[in-house]
């Protein structure tokens, strides 16, 4: 399967509209980036995705959050992030940009245990250890678990044909 079906059914399926979100949920099932996600690496993806223990699932956006080293998440990544994710509303008299960078400081502080600045994968495992919302605090990338439940549903009674 390639991007743009791909794309289509994570919008179907599990109501992930963000582009970005798309993109590197993407990224994260097509393993040896060829641009296509094989049988292996769709059955592998959709486990993590619908049945992941909570450590598979907190690596899994810890390296979609990621998106310039996978070993860090940087400000710059939490910015971008926040910027798609967040509505804007137009006739605010707040500057909206001022509002993503405040809010970037914020999730920084939350999630860098360690002061430099950024955050390592131990870092965001300590802080979606303690504080399980923080999980995809930079937007959506995981099925909600009504969905998990409605997809495997679904699979199971394609079996009774």
């Amino acid at each position: 399967m390639d991007r743009n079906p791909f794309r289509f059914m994570l919008q179907k399926e599990f109501h992930i509209t963000d582009d970005i979100m798309q993109d590197r949920i993407f990224k994260e099932f097509d393993k040896d980036s060829d641009g296509k996600v094989s049988e292996e690496e769709w059955i592998r993806g959709m486990s993590v995705f619908l049945v992941g223990t909570q450590e598979e699932k907190r690596d899994f956006v810890f390296k979609a959050y990621a998106m310039k080293d996978p070993s860090l998440i940087r400000k710059d990544d939490i910015y971008q992030m926040l910027k798609t994710s967040l509505a804007t509303y137009k006739g605010s008299d707040e500057d909206p940009e001022e509002g993503i960078k405040d809010l970037t400081d914020l999730c920084l502080k939350k999630l860098d245990i360690d002061g430099d600045n950024c955050v390592s994968r131990e870092d965001y495992g300590k802080s979606v250890d303690e504080e399980g919302l923080l999980l995809e605090v930079l937007g959506r990338c995981l099925p909600k678990a009504e969905q998990c439940k409605k997809w495997l549903e679904d699979d199971d009674d394609d079996d009774d044909c």
